[in-house]
C-alpha cells in the first residue's frame, strides 16, 4: 500500500471518530445523516484495509481502530 493511501486511510478513520462522535445527540437520541455518514467512512476505510497485509497500516497500532482482526490485516 502506498503512503498517499496510508494518508488517506488515517483521515477516513479520523472522519468516522468525528462522525461517530456528532451523530450522538442529547438524550440518546441519533442523528441518522451523520450515522449514515459514518458507516459509508467506514466502509471505505474497510476498503482500502485491504490492502494491507501483515496488520494495521503505518501509524495505526491499534486493531480496534483500523479494524483488524486480532491485529492481523
Amino acid at each position: 500500500m502506498t503512503r498517499s493511501y496510508n494518508g488517506t486511510y488515517r483521515t477516513l478513520l479520523a472522519l468516522a471518530v468525528n462522525l461517530d462522535i456528532r451523530r450522538r445527540l442529547e438524550e440518546g437520541a441519533v442523528d441518522a445523516h451523520a450515522a449514515a455518514a459514518m458507516h459509508a467512512v467506514r466502509f471505505a476505510a474497510a476498503i482500502l484495509h485491504r490492502g494491507f497485509r501483515g496488520g494495521c497500516p503505518s501509524g495505526v497500532r491499534d486493531p480496534a481502530v483500523c479494524g483488524c482482526v486480532m491485529g492481523r490485516g
